[in-house]
């Protein structure tokens, strides 16, 4: 199997499961001989403090660590059911929608970060909710998990909403950056947007050297059998203008470079990223 042959999907218990899942199957679908690998990642257990100092016998605290490893012994075994029973969903889930397309189940102990690092280091894409299931879903908070992924991981991450819909049209939040060009280099290698057209955004001036990038990566974009317009707002704040655009064009995937320094891209992890995602009620690709 080549590096790019893989796409990484993480599942838990959250209300994103499904659309993990459902979106991962809509990005799998599109390639021949493509692995869609279902990750879900146990917390390593944390112990309480147990204060036992000398207000219990020797005996009697020789018993209760004895006590404490036999709970330990049995949360983890409660855990690691509950995650093959997450990963069966999963599959069962991938097989009676697309049974064509190969995929592995792996449970993993430890961090996300760790997870991303070595499943997700060398594939094509790394899919993710944009909760987990410790979040709460009507919170303005994102999972915390997500921007440990997207600064973790040097594989585009593809993050999911709650209601999986199949994506049309595309929106690129252009700063001309080195980032959002490889997103769209990304874009124009892979199958599943084969048939997408979308919008080419700039927030700015329009007389800006930027204009002449942004005309050429749309062209890439066209030239590559995805249709591609070139739109110009000359605002100040950053966030609203992408919301607003989203809205606008009717767009239901949102593509964007996830570091640098320019206006959007400092707005991608920062600050207003819980924000962002709360209001935009779609997928976002991001890409280093």
């Amino acid at each position: 199997m080549s590096d790019h042959d893989r796409i990484v999907a993480f599942v838990d218990t959250s209300q994103y499961a499904e659309s993990v899942c459902d979106y991962a199957i809509w990005l799998a679908g599109k390639h021949d001989d493509l692995t869609l690998e279902l990750v879900h990642v146990l917390d390593q257990p944390k112990r309480p403090e147990t204060n036992m100092s000398g207000t219990i016998g020797l005996g009697a605290r020789t018993n209760l660590l004895e006590k404490l490893a036999e709970l330990d012994a049995e949360r983890a075994k409660i855990a690691q059911a509950q995650g093959r029973a997450i990963l069966e969903d999963a599959s069962y889930r991938l097989t009676s929608t697309a049974p064509r397309i190969k995929h592995n189940e792996i449970l993993r102990t430890g961090g996300i970060t760790e997870a991303v690092n070595t499943i997700g280091q060398g594939a094509q894409l790394i899919v993710i909710g944009k909760r987990g299931n410790t979040a709460d879903v009507n919170s303005d908070l994102i999972g915390s998990n997500l921007e440990t992924v997207i600064r973790a991981s040097q594989t585009p991450v593809f993050v999911t909403n709650r209601a999986y819909a199949r994506p049309k049209k595309f929106l690129i939040a252009y700063d001309g950056g080195a980032s959002v060009d490889r997103a769209i280099d990304y874009m124009v290698r892979s199958n599943a947007f084969k048939g997408m057209s979308g919008e080419l955004v700039s927030v700015g001036s329009e007389k800006s050297a930027l204009n002449a990038k942004q005309k050429v990566a749309a062209a890439k974009l066209s030239d590559n059998g995805l249709p591609t317009e070139t739109h110009w707002y000359e605002n100040s704040n950053v966030e609203d203008t992408i919301v607003l655009a989203v809205s606008k064009h009717q767009s239901d995937l949102l593509v964007m470079g996830a570091y640098g320094h320019s206006r959007i891209r400092n707005w991608v992890i920062g600050s207003a990223t819980s924000d962002m995602v709360r209001r935009c009620k779609i997928p976002i690709l991001m890409v280093r």
